[in-house]
């Protein structure tokens, strides 16, 4: 069953750095995702509207919140046309992260991300990567993302190949890279603040009985305990 609020990303690694970061923003008091979005991975901003349509109907609170690169302006301009979304409800990462073209690894700062690559691959020495390296890996892209594959191709065959999940998963077991008041920190914070706010917009907050029942399979609780 597709769950009633539903928070459509590009794939599985989307999910979890959003549930890292969530999880340290509310440690802080400040705006997080609501434990009610359903995160589904999409597969990208070509395979929302063919999930858009198939449920349409079916009152979904849907937001995207998706990956973007200029090879998806046509993609993006039929999702806009059909009218199925408002078009606030199609957030772009690149909106966020200030690109014209982005991925939700470029919500982090280019320090903190390279920290994260390192500590996750446990790049030392040589092969240790810094943000040098990063931007001159690929400069026909501003993606992170994009970057850290170009320069994982260059490093030695026993280092493993780069992968997208496994960053992602390491910062949700240790969220402990996120402490501490620094600008780079703090500037990832803010950005994905600025992204769960957009989202925030939508968060319904109250269920009719029926909804509820669906959704838990237990009883509507009384009015103020939801």
């Amino acid at each position: 069953m597709i769950d009633p609020d539903t928070l459509l990303v590009e794939g599985p690694s989307d999910i979890l750095y959003l549930q890292a970061l969530s999880r340290k923003l509310e440690s802080l008091g400040r705006v997080h995702l609501d434990p009610k979005w359903a995160m589904c991975p999409s597969g990208g901003v070509d395979k929302v509207l063919p999930f858009v349509r198939l449920f349409y109907g079916n009152d979904l609170n849907t937001v995207v919140l998706t990956d973007f690169d200029r090879g998806q302006t046509g993609d993006l301009d039929e999702l806009y046309k059909s009218g199925l979304l408002e078009r606030e409800r199609i957030i772009l990462t690149s909106e966020i992260a200030g690109q014209t073209e982005a991925d939700i690894e470029d919500f982090f700062t280019r320090e903190l991300f390279v920290e994260l690559i390192n500590r996750t691959f446990q790049l030392e020495s040589d092969d240790r990567l810094t943000v040098s390296r990063l931007m001159t890996a690929d400069e026909n892209t501003e993606r992170a993302v994009k970057k850290a594959e170009a320069y994982f191709r260059s490093l030695p065959g026993r280092i493993s190949m780069f992968s997208r999940y496994s960053p992602a998963l390491y910062l949700l077991r240790n969220p402990e890279l996120l402490e501490g008041n620094e600008p780079a920190v703090e500037q990832t914070l803010d950005t994905f603040e600025d992204a769960f706010r957009r989202i925030e917009k939508y968060a319904r907050r109250w269920y009719s009985p029926d909804s509820w029942g669906r959704r838990t399979g237990a009883v509507m609780p009384p009015a103020g305990e939801v």
